[in-house]
């Protein structure tokens, strides 16, 4: 099953593609670990790359990325010693 057209299928014509989707023969245990799990890593992998090459805006210590932590520990410092 090719992932890429199984989604421009769904877009283009989900009727259709639902009818082929009931044939297929299906195990749960395998749509979990093939589709959902992918699907779910999908956001939490582009969030984290968000997050360390663009960063984050904190209010007080400016653009804060995911990839500098010893930035973000130092600004959670003072942060806790100015409030």
């Amino acid at each position: 099953m090719n992932v890429a057209r199984r989604a421009k299928a769904m877009l283009v014509d989900p009727l259709a593609e639902w009818t082929l989707i009931e044939q297929e023969p299906g195990d749960p245990a395998f749509v979990l670990t093939r589709y959902v799990a992918v699907l779910g890593l999908i956001p939490a992998l582009f969030g984290f790359l968000g997050t360390s090459i663009i960063g984050v805006i904190v209010p007080g210590a400016g653009t804060v990325r995911a990839g500098d932590t010893s930035h973000v520990l130092s600004n959670a410092q003072v942060a806790s010693i100015q409030h």
